[in-house]
């Protein structure tokens, strides 16, 4: 291919992309607004400061200022990502999940959970694998034992 037709090829797939992101955007900003499938009573009870703050695991109400889940131990705390003391403790619970709790067992999951524990163990993360792959063998036996769904 001579330079003037990868020039000309250059060109018409920069129009085509322009083109279409183009539409695109003119597609999305002309979609139907859907109606929000919560009624005012939910805003009003939301919006309001009464309103608890909720464990994400076992949806117990948790105290204002507290770290720490007290049912569950889960770090809840709004800044907790941010603490260097208290993410340690939220990566390890994300860690602990891979090896004995109940996730999605989706490629992207267990990717993620292979790529965080081989850059935070390192020497240690093929002990990490193993139970790893033992868990993810659990839930697929444990699934494998459901009814199946009736519809």
């Amino acid at each position: 291919m001579d330079p003037v037709e990868f020039k000309l090829l250059v060109w018409v797939v920069t129009g085509l992309a322009t083109v279409a992101i183009y539409r695109l955007v003119v597609w999305v900003q002309t979609a139907p607004v859907t109606p929000d499938p919560w009624g005012d009573l939910v805003e009003t009870e939301t919006a309001g400061e009464v309103s608890p703050t909720l464990c994400w695991r076992c949806l117990e109400p948790v105290d204002e200022g507290r770290d720490f889940c007290a049912h569950c131990g889960l770090s809840v705390g709004p800044c907790t990502n941010l603490s260097p003391y208290l993410y340690l403790f939220a990566l390890g619970d994300g860690l602990r999940t891979g090896t004995s709790g109940q996730f999605v067992v989706k490629p992207l999951t267990v990717a993620g959970f292979l790529l965080l524990s081989a850059c935070q163990y390192f020497i240690f993360a093929p002990i990490f694998w193993v139970f790893l792959a033992r868990n993810i063998s659990r839930i697929h036996q444990d699934a494998s034992q459901l009814p199946p769904v009736r519809e």
